[in-house]
């Protein structure tokens, strides 16, 4: 039987694996990797020193050390959503101020074309 030591630190290896294949492949920015990696790492962390769960649960107050897996999951994915949001947003405003830059830029466009036409009649 495989212990779960072994299936963490194979599952760690393998995010981190996936990362610099998409990293290099330009898939992914860099930015956005450090978070993937700390997951990889903290998946091999667990899964190499399982005794910190056991340390750390009763510190937290929690009764049954595996669920501070699933609350740290939860916890990383609602710091990463929150940190796509903040970044989705300054597009946002950016793609709104490049959108009235071109408008402006039409406008002036426009009236330099009128002006033309009509020093050339």
């Amino acid at each position: 039987m495989i212990s779960y030591r072994f299936t963490s630190l194979v599952s760690g290896l393998f995010v981190g694996s996936i990362i610099i294949y998409l990293v290099r492949r330009g898939h992914l920015h860099i930015m956005h990797s450090t978070w993937w990696f700390i997951v990889g790492l903290i998946c091999i962390g667990l899964g190499s020193f399982p005794c910190l769960i056991n340390w750390i649960a009763p510190i937290l107050g929690i009764h049954y050390p595996p669920n501070i897996i699933l609350l740290s999951c939860i916890c990383f994915f609602l710091i990463k959503l929150l940190n796509m949001d903040i970044h989705r947003s300054a597009q946002e405003i950016q793609i709104q101020l490049l959108t009235e830059r071109i408008a402006l830029l039409e406008i002036q466009l426009t009236d330099i074309n009128e002006s033309h036409e009509k020093y050339d009649s």
